[in-house]
């Protein structure tokens, strides 16, 4: 949540973000705002991570371009990370290509 991979792109070598840290409350408003359709935009997709198939759920700020992502467990769900996330014109494909899990069918 406040680290960043770089050059390597390994786990271990992760680094304190200072952008990240500064918006580490964002996380709890988000989930709060979660079912606040206009403001905070929300799809669930089929990951393939190293632990296998997740399905996460991702919200998403569009106003700030603040996303958090959600893995679904059995009876919960788990904080997987959060970041600005700039290619708004990719999350609003995103947004588009899969379901809203708020909204019935």
């Amino acid at each position: 949540l406040i680290t960043n991979k770089f050059e390597n792109n390994r786990e271990e070598d992760r680094q304190p973000d200072i952008h990240r840290c500064e918006r580490i409350r964002w996380i709890s408003y988000v989930i709060r705002k979660a079912d606040d359709l206009e403001e905070v935009w929300c799809w669930e997709k089929d990951v393939k991570t190293k632990r296998g198939r997740q399905k996460h759920i991702v919200l998403y700020l569009h106003q700030a371009c603040y996303l958090v992502v959600l893995r679904r467990k059995k009876n919960r769900l788990e904080l997987v990370t959060a970041y600005v996330r700039e290619n708004h014109n990719r999350m609003v494909r995103e947004k588009n290509s899969y379901n809203d899990p708020r909204v019935s069918a």
